[in-house]
């Protein structure tokens, strides 16, 4: 539309013809009770419809205010369509990386840099180290390799006193009866 094209038009003219029926009672939402109609209107994938019928991804901001004792409603409308198309192809990407992940033939692990914790482990992995993804996730290789190492030492045990954490501050240690393995 070119400026001043749409003065005095009604505003369902940039709704799609399929949320016409819904603009309406959005609208009407917005009048009664702004602040639950700016919950709704907070949701992604919005269409505005063109001059020429073709749709386009919008987002849209709504303000109420007063002018020469009249309310009006001031709506900013944006394009997202660039957005839009990158926030999908990056969605693919993310798919494809992890089925890249899931099908390797080797062994592949995802980690946080933060912290270095598994966030995600490949079948390769689960193969080869002997841990389930289950097992891995939220864990760091060193905590692994120690699970590793004292694994032998807590088959073979017939009681087990847990103290690996009395490094950290925790709870008091109770100790109790002897308690079925596992």
């Amino acid at each position: 539309y070119g400026a001043g094209e749409l003065t005095g038009a009604p505003v369902d003219t940039l709704v799609p013809e399929s949320e016409r029926a819904n603009h309406r009672i959005q609208r009407e939402l917005y009048r009664n009770d702004p602040g639950a109609a700016q919950t709704l209107m907070a949701r992604r994938n919005l269409c505005g419809r063109c001059k020429d019928g073709s749709e386009l991804a919008i987002e849209i901001s709504l303000a109420g205010l007063s002018m020469d004792g009249a309310d009006h409603v001031l709506v900013t409308v944006s394009d997202v369509t660039e957005r839009s198309l990158s926030e999908a192809l990056l969605r693919a990407s993310e798919r494809r990386l992890r089925q890249l992940i899931e099908q390797a033939p080797v062994a592949m692990v995802v980690g946080g840099l933060d912290d270095l914790r598994f966030t995600e482990v490949n079948a390769a992995f689960e193969q080869l180290s002997g841990w389930a993804a289950s097992e891995a996730q939220g864990r760091t290789s060193a905590e692994l390799q120690r699970a590793r190492e004292i694994r032998p030492l807590v088959e073979r045990a017939t009681h087990l006193l847990d103290l690996h954490s009395m490094h950290e501050p925790c709870a008091p240690l109770l100790v109790t009866g002897t308690l079925p393995r596992n």
